[in-house]
C-alpha cells in the first residue's frame, strides 16, 4: 500500500510549509480565514480522485517541461478537502477511524504548528481507533501525537459473536472546524480513500448538524483516557 505524495524517506512528513505553498500555487488557492460563505455550502466532494496532487506544484520539473506527471496539477476533491481544513482559526476536532494519508496529516501538523510558533492559535484534537493507530504501519497517528497534538484512542472493546471475539471500532469519519463547520462522510482519511474507493464528504455549516457532531466528539473525548505517552509541550 502506498502513501500520499509528500512523505520523506523513513515515513516522516515533509516540511509542510514548503509543500503546501507549492501545492496552493499549483491549484491557484491561498490560505483563507474562517469557514466558506454560506452560499458555498453545503459542499459535496466525491472520491476517488484520478490521482494524488503533485506535492511539487508548479515547481514540478515534469510539469514545467510539459511532460507527463502521474500526479495531478488540477483541483481535486482532496485539495478542496484540505482547503476547508486549513480555514480553521481556533479549533479542529478530528474523529476518524485512521489517518494514513500524509497530506492530510501534514495539514493538521501545519495548523498545530501555528500555535507552537506563536501565530494565531489553532487547537487540534484527534480521536482515532486504537487498533488502527497501534497496528497499522502506515498510520500517521503516532507522528501527530509526537508533534504534541492531543490524541485519544477509542474502540477495542471485546464482544463475543458466534464464539468469536470481535473488537468494537471507533469508526467515525468527521471533523468539526471552529465549532461552525462540519466535514463528514464515508471518506477514510487514507490513500485508498483518496484514489481507490467510492467515497463521499459533505461539508456544511448547518448549526443543528454541527452542534450534534461537536457534542458527539466531546462525549467520546471525555469518555476516553488521556494518552500519557503524549508530549506535554508543543512541537
Amino acid at each position: 500500500m502506498g502513501n500520499c505524495l509528500g512523505m520523506l524517506s523513513g515515513g516522516r512528513p515533509r516540511d509542510t510549509a514548503a509543500s503546501y505553498q507549492n501545492l496552493n500555487q499549483a491549484e491557484g488557492t491561498t490560505e483563507t480565514d474562517g469557514p466558506a460563505p454560506a452560499d458555498e455550502l453545503p459542499k459535496v466532494l466525491i472520491f476517488p480522485d484520478k490521482a494524488m496532487p503533485c506535492g511539487h506544484g508548479n515547481s514540478c520539473y515534469r510539469y514545467k517541461k510539459n511532460l507527463y506527471c502521474r500526479y495531478s496539477h488540477q483541483e481535486t476533491s482532496l485539495t478542496k478537502f484540505l482547503d476547508y481544513l486549513r480555514r480553521a482559526k481556533g479549533f479542529v476536532d478530528v474523529c476518524v477511524f485512521n489517518i494514513t494519508c500524509d497530506q492530510i496529516a501534514n495539514v493538521l501538523l501545519e495548523l498545530h504548528a501555528r500555535t507552537c510558533r506563536g501565530k494565531r492559535e489553532v487547537k487540534v484534537r484527534i480521536v482515532s481507533d486504537k487498533n488502527q493507530a497501534e497496528n497499522d504501519d502506515h498510520s500517521q497517528i503516532s507522528h501527530l501525537r509526537e508533534a504534541g497534538i492531543p490524541v485519544r484512542l477509542g474502540g477495542g472493546k471485546e464482544f463475543i459473536v458466534r464464539n468469536r471475539t470481535i473488537l468494537s471500532l471507533m469508526h467515525h469519519k468527521f471533523a468539526v472546524v471552529d465549532k461552525t463547520l462540519l466535514i463528514n462522510g464515508s471518506f477514510n482519511w487514507t490513500y485508498g480513500g483518496v484514489v481507490r474507493n467510492n467515497e463521499n464528504v459533505v461539508i456544511t455549516n448547518n448549526k443543528v448538524e454541527v452542534d450534534a457532531f461537536s457534542a458527539e466528539f466531546e462525549k467520546i473525548w471525555n469518555g476516553l483516557k488521556r494518552d500519557e505517552r503524549a508530549p506535554t509541550g508543543c512541537c
